[in-house]
């Protein structure tokens, strides 16, 4: 029988809804803004945009600590050309440590042998098992993780040609274009392919010689870290200077 461990207790989520995009005439493909006057019980119903039963802190995974809100089962979202929206800032009341890996926003494979694409704060762990991956993981974009002010990420997607793209501003400025377009395998190679995307913080562990972070590694105790995060929503094409407004 695994341990299941209840992580909720220690790494909190917060929604932030009113962030709105102002100025895109792109079909909307999924829509995670929550209403102002939700509840946390919201994300364990049926009306959810995200899945009701994970990742809301349960894991087998005994080295992770992980609260995240998971697209799921929604090939949509992973396929053709498409462009993620979401905005991050730091808790000054649950500030992280840095002193670990966080990953704040990933694809994974349907298989859970890859990661296609995430984006980080804190140390970098090495590139270790489980994943099958090639080679070593390369950074597209680098930015502070400046405390108390709004990140904004776009990132643009296109399934079809393995490229992405990075889009980036802070506090209410527009999106601004980061990066070139960047070479990289999003579609994969069956069975290692669509996936969901997660949203939230999942927490790796520390250790000299890991060979498999999801069971190696130590995690302190009373953790009590947390990480604010914008509406998610994502439309279909390549979207490019928006207007925002939190």
């Amino acid at each position: 029988m695994p341990l299941f461990i209840n992580h909720l207790l220690f790494l909190h989520l917060f929604i932030w809804s009113a962030y709105t995009i102002a100025e895109t005439q792109y079909p909307i493909t999924f829509d995670g803004r929550i209403p102002q006057n939700a509840t946390k019980s919201l994300f364990k119903s049926v009306q959810s945009p995200f899945n009701p039963r994970y990742v809301l802190g349960q894991s087998a995974e005994t080295a992770l600590r992980r609260t995240e809100l998971l697209v799921n089962n929604k090939p949509l979202t992973v396929s053709g050309k498409k462009t993620w929206f979401t905005s991050l800032r730091t808790s000054s009341s649950n500030p992280l440590n840095y002193n670990h890996e966080h990953l704040l926003v990933f694809h994974e494979a349907q298989d859970f042998q890859a990661d296609f694409y995430s984006l980080k704060t804190g140390k970098p762990m090495e590139d270790i098992g489980p994943w099958k991956e090639e080679g070593k993981s390369k950074t597209f974009f680098l930015t502070p993780f400046t405390e108390d002010i709004w990140h904004n990420f776009g990132i643009y997607l296109n399934y079809d040609d393995n490229e992405m793209q990075v889009l980036y501003s802070t506090a209410d400025n527009p999106l601004r274009v980061a990066t070139p377009m960047l070479p990289n395998n999003l579609s994969g190679k069956a069975p290692t392919t669509l996936g969901e995307t997660h949203f939230g913080l999942q927490k790796r562990p520390t250790g000299a010689n890991l060979t498999n972070y999801l069971y190696e590694g130590t995690q302190e105790f009373g953790i009590h870290e947390g990480l604010i995060m914008g509406g998610i929503w994502q439309v279909s094409g390549q979207a490019q200077n928006c207007s925002l407004q939190h």
